[in-house]
């Protein structure tokens, strides 16, 4: 089922050129039964044998205030919990070559290099 449902995404996100045509894509894909969504569902994910690898390092948010700024993260593969300000300072002392940081006016923040769109094309 997520084999199938990130295909589906990736398939999406290669021809979306901003975040919220890439939003109202899949919402179309929802609506039209594209995604499984049922544990019953009977199509199954006949995609490549061997799963492409993870990065050397792979972060994700687990936490963000109210303002919607992320605070906690974790580095999937040593499933190590890090402050912002921790996550920072890692990348400043180069654990973490995959991400930079961006200064704004309420401070710095953690960003993938990696991510397709820049926060220019967020709408």
């Amino acid at each position: 089922m997520d084999l199938w449902n990130n295909a589906v995404g990736r398939f999406y996100g290669k021809k979306a050129k901003t975040w919220d045509a890439l939003y109202l894509d899949l919402m179309k894909a929802l609506k039209a039964r594209e995604l499984i969504i049922d544990l019953n569902d009977p199509r199954k994910y006949k995609g490549d044998k061997k799963i492409k690898r993870l990065p050397k390092s792979f972060v994700i948010k687990i936490k963000e205030n109210r303002t919607g700024a992320n605070t906690e993260f974790l580095d999937v593969r040593s499933k190590l919990i890090m402050s912002k300000d921790d996550f920072i300072l890692a990348i400043r002392k180069g654990k973490y070559p995959g991400y930079a940081i961006r200064k704004h006016f309420s401070g710095e923040f953690p960003y993938s290099t990696r991510d397709r769109f820049s926060f220019n094309n967020l709408g």
